[in-house]
């Protein structure tokens, strides 16, 4: 592993943040600068989470249909964590869920525990799911 590195601060103001942006926007009021920009440089972060979280440097196969299917859940993983909803809480809500997969003449479906806490958000998820509109 990497070396710690020493955080340098500025300002040692408990109830504020600090930012420091550079633009080449002149035509802006600096508010307006600032909601452009605000977030953005987070992107690193959720970068990192995707990669130590889900995996998301790699190529899972050398099949189409398999890499496609693969960079689908990627997006859907991005998209969570973009909410603000980090690989712990995604596996544990949906990943990691305890049901049985049952084979019924319409098709399999998942019967989710009766213990399961969060069934309503993983019910909601999976229509939401449904109403994309998929290209095969």
């Amino acid at each position: 592993m990497g070396e710690e590195k020493e955080v340098i601060l500025l300002f040692e103001y408990k109830r504020y943040n600090y930012q420091v942006i550079a633009t080449n926007i002149e035509d802006m009021i600096s508010e307006k600068v600032w909601r452009f920009y605000n977030g953005r440089a987070n992107v690193e972060n959720l970068i990192k989470e995707g990669i130590i979280g889900y995996g998301l440097d790699v190529t899972s196969s050398h099949c189409w249909g398999a890499n496609t299917a693969h960079f689908f859940l990627v997006m859907l993983a991005y998209n969570l964590m973009k909410v603000k909803k980090m690989a712990k809480w995604v596996r544990q809500r949906f990943l990691f869920i305890a049901g049985r997969l049952v084979k019924r003449s319409r098709g399999w479906i998942l019967r989710l525990s009766t213990d399961y806490p969060w069934q309503w958000e993983y019910w909601e998820a999976e229509n939401r799911l449904k109403m994309l509109k998929f290209c095969t």
